[in-house]
């Protein structure tokens, strides 16, 4: 696996801002990554939709709940304990990646040698 996006999710399913998010990291231009996304105990409808995802799209969107709320910290941990990727990636909840995000920022990692891109 070469990159694993980790989204840690709190009581972001209003005004459709999670399937935002979630729409522009399934739809990269890369082939070889995972989503994973973690509820992080919301009290709305969030970690349905997370569900919902990871049936749509299998093998590419892992949906994790915590039962207590571990706030973002903990939910990045949570998704780095299952990360497979050789790459880690980071996005809110509430943000959205160009679909050429992750391309662009593995190429220049690759041609840098950079440990860390941004």
């Amino acid at each position: 696996m070469k990159l694993s996006i980790i989204v840690p999710v709190y009581n972001m399913a209003k005004d459709k801002k999670l399937e935002y998010c979630l729409e522009s990291l399934v739809h990269q231009t890369i082939e070889d990554y995972e989503i994973i996304a973690v509820d992080d105990c919301s009290t709305d409808e969030s970690f349905a939709i997370l569900k919902r995802y990871e049936d749509a799209w299998p093998g590419r969107v892992v949906a994790l709940h915590s039962p207590v709320n571990k706030r973002q910290g903990g939910a990045k941990n949570m998704g780095l304990a299952r990360a497979q990727g050789e790459w880690i990636g980071f996005m809110d909840s509430d943000d959205w990646a160009a679909p050429d995000m992750y391309e662009k920022l593995l190429k220049k990692a690759r041609e840098t040698g950079a440990d860390m891109v941004g």
